[in-house]
């Protein structure tokens, strides 16, 4: 049989390549404000991610942003308004960036408003893109500079320093938040800005020779209103799809053309509800995920017609929401519940459709309040476009080509369905002697675990003790699901 790496590829979204910038994520805030303030990261270095606590010289309120190394461990991070170091300490010169009327020393009040790059040229240099943001339109708070900073993070023995700072990438009258996804050539980073009035949207390449003046796209339908900053904008992880996603105006679809930065097939998606949430895209690039205050909603992008594929796959009840989703390096969404709540959501499949995607609703208990804000991260594991015209670097996915597609994970069946007593997992072409499994309920807490032994390609599992009703079974290769199946425990009778 073919090495079982389909699982990890397509399946569950688990690192391939040792671009970690996402490992960390800052969570949350401590009720106690004095200094040193004590934080959580949500840490991915293990399965499922761990809570670290930690001491900071800042305050977070809103803006969040977190950079790990190649292999994961932590750099700095950044408050929007001051950057600090692995230490817990200041970095040099970084005591204040982002000089605009809302600036503090406890940070940006804007969400979605900061996120890092990997320099082209080293991965020792790191651009840090930030939005300055004024009071300059009937009171509302307007987007008028997209600027950046940048770190070299050779200097002060591995721990950096601010070497440029506050930059100006783009002006324009209203914007709105920036975001970014890998060139085709597997090096440069394209980086694209909507307008907040109109239509425009503005193109931007990062290369070996800095950031490049903005070309300018009309595409799409005009707003109906300017409150499209209750939204995020991001790309698919493949980055094949642009979304422009708030409540008011809906979802904006676009197809992306990494050699040109072109989009274009614009589409839109009506919202019934007026509301802060966010957007996420699953691993394998087929179903968006949209929270919505109380609900999840799922779509299928590789449909003709992606808004008639909705479907509601969690809804939270009482004071619970569902805020703001975001894909963890792990390949499963994490999503926020308000700032006001101490409860992250999980969707465990999100490679699935409907309650396959097993959304677990208030997954893990943080030990403080949720910030407001979730941290920005583009795909750092995107590599070049394989057969593209416009990859002349020779900067290729070192996956294509050497890993084997694994065709088994997708024919394993099971049978009886209803079981009552015993289910057994059909695995075609599986050449070990044993499998782990989870067996897990549709909110997705696991209710059973164990191993059992393969005989002629055949997994047979007691269910025996379960109660009546639905769950999922996840046959497990190198710590992760191959596949996920839904069965039904009866009582037999």
């Amino acid at each position: 049989m073919k090495k079982l790496l389909i699982a990890i590829l397509c399946f569950s979204g688990t690192l391939l390549h040792s671009q970690k910038h996402d490992n960390n994520w800052q969570v949350c805030l401590s009720i106690d404000s004095d200094p040193p303030i004590k934080y959580w990261f949500l840490n991915f270095d293990n399965s499922p991610p761990s809570l670290i606590k930690y001491f900071s010289p800042i305050r977070f309120v809103t803006t969040n942003l977190v950079m790990s190394d190649t292999l994961g461990k932590l750099i700095f991070y950044s408050n929007g308004a001051q950057i600090v170091d692995a230490s817990h300490s200041i970095m040099e010169n970084g005591d204040s960036i982002n000089l605009d009327i809302f600036w503090s020393n406890s940070g940006l009040l804007q969400p979605l408003s900061i996120f890092s790059l990997p320099s082209p040229l080293s991965e020792k240099i790191f651009y840090v893109i930030h939005c300055y943001y004024d009071f300059s339109f009937m009171g509302h708070v307007t987007l008028k500079k997209i600027l950046y900073s940048v770190i070299d993070m050779s200097i002060n023995d591995g721990l950096g320093k601010v070497i440029s700072i506050d930059s100006v990438m783009l002006t324009g009258t209203f914007m709105t938040y920036p975001n970014a996804t890998k060139h085709a050539n597997g090096r440069d980073w394209w980086i694209l800005t909507p307008e907040l009035a109109n239509n425009s949207y503005y193109v931007q390449v990062l290369s070996s020779g800095g950031i490049s003046d903005p070309i300018i796209q009309e595409i799409g339908p005009q707003p109906i209103t300017l409150t499209q900053m209750l939204g995020n904008k991001l790309f698919s992880p493949d980055g094949s799809k642009y979304i422009n996603y708030d409540s008011e105006n809906g979802i904006r679809i676009f197809d992306f053309d990494r050699c040109t930065g072109l989009l274009s097939n614009a589409r839109i998606c009506t919202c019934s509800t007026l509301a802060w949430g966010g957007v996420a895209i699953s691993p394998n690039n087929k179903y968006m995920y949209v929270g919505l205050n109380n609900n999840l909603l799922q779509y299928d992008l590789e449909a003709e017609d992606i808004c008639s594929t909705i479907d509601t796959v969690a809804y939270a009840e009482g004071t619970l929401s569902i805020y703001f989703p975001i894909l963890g390096p792990d390949g499963k969404i994490y999503i926020t519940s308000g700032n006001e709540d101490q409860r992250l959501h999980i969707i465990h499949q999100p490679n699935l459709k409907g309650d396959l995607s097993q959304v677990e609703l208030t997954a893990i208990e943080l030990p403080c309040y949720n910030l407001d804000d979730m941290p920005v991260f583009p795909n750092y594991r995107l590599y070049d476009l394989p057969g593209s015209p416009c990859d002349t670097l020779g900067i290729n996915d070192p996956n294509v080509g050497t890993e084997e597609v694994e065709e088994t994970a997708q024919k394993v069946t099971l049978y009886p369905n209803p079981a009552s007593d015993m289910l057994y997992l059909s695995l075609p072409g599986y050449t070990k002697n044993e499998v782990r499994y989870n067996i897990t309920d549709p909110a997705g807490r696991k209710v059973a675990e164990g191993v059992s032994q393969v005989f002629r390609e055949q997994v047979s599992v007691v269910v025996k003790g379960l109660p009546e009703g639905m769950y999922f079974i996840s046959v497990i290769e190198d710590g992760t699901g191959m596949r996920s199946l839904k069965f039904v425990k009866s009582s037999g009778e």
